[in-house]
């Protein structure tokens, strides 16, 4: 008669080996901190283990309040702030965010409307920043909210058939949106304060598929992930380029991120 063969140990190993590594935090911390946001989506997706130990991993490698505590001393006011005002955070600090990797040179972009622009500009001040005008802003602090009003009295005023003539599409396209943009300084960190006629999403939904990345005080988004993370383009979402966006784009260019053209290489590229 035989003897009973036992199960095969090399199997038993290959198990115990993955359930010894994904139920230890201090080694699946190490493992996932070499990964990238898509690789961490990709991982998570294998089993159940592996996808709790993702998220632990994400619960604290994605730290808002950490992030943000790198430029301000109270965070969890700035996520109050932006409760009250509806402000977001976007551009390439998001990216950041999102890579957990840091651009030098990078500023906080925040986008706010226009009416709550005097509150926040307060707020960062008492943050310890200070105002760094700009040639047109060059009265000090003050100049920011004025520049607001200045803007709704020459948009009342502006003839209408100008509003409507060619030469004015640009202007009535873009930048209406925007009403100011200013900086603020404390040491090596910068604050931009954008303040927009309408809401800030409005003035994001103009430019590129990589710059649609945002943080609100729910949560952090990308709309287009796929593309930004994986494939690493940006698809051009308007036909007309300033200075400006051409200097936003080659920022993108230059951390890795291949920029199309809408009409030409969309349809080769899947978003």
């Amino acid at each position: 008669m035989a003897a009973p063969t036992s199960p095969s140990p090399t199997n038993h190993s290959a198990s115990d080996h993955i359930l010894t590594i994904f139920s230890s935090s201090h080694v699946y911390n190490l493992i996932f901190s070499c990964f990238d946001f898509a690789e961490l989506v990709r991982i998570s997706q294998t089993c159940r283990l592996v996808k709790t130990a993702v998220s632990s991993f994400c619960g604290h490698a994605y730290d808002i309040h950490k992030h943000l505590s790198h430029y301000f001393d109270d965070p969890a006011g700035f996520r109050n702030l932006q409760v009250r005002t509806t402000a977001i955070i976007c551009d390439s600090n998001v990216l950041q965010f999102f890579e957990r990797t840091s651009y030098p040179d990078t500023a906080l972009d925040i986008f706010v409307q226009d009416i709550y622009a005097k509150e926040f500009g307060n707020w960062v001040v008492e943050e310890g920043y200070e105002f760094v005008p700009t040639q047109e802003q060059c009265d000090g602090k003050e100049a920011m909210f004025d520049n607001v009003e200045k803007f709704k009295e020459r948009e009342k005023v502006a003839d209408p058939e100008w509003w409507m003539s060619k030469e004015s599409a640009r202007y009535a396209e873009d930048h209406r949106k925007i009403v100011s943009v200013s900086t603020f300084k404390k040491g090596k960190n910068t604050v931009q304060l954008v303040c927009t006629r309408n809401t800030p999403m409005h003035c994001l939904l103009a430019q590129c598929t990589c710059v649609l990345n945002y943080i609100t005080h729910e949560g952090t988004y990308h709309l287009y992930p796929r593309a930004t993370f994986i494939q690493r383009i940006g698809a051009e979402l308007k036909q007309l380029m300033d200075d400006e966006d051409t200097k936003v784009l080659e920022k993108y260019e230059q951390r890795g991120c291949e920029i199309i053209m809408t009409n030409d290489d969309l349809p080769r590229k899947e978003l």
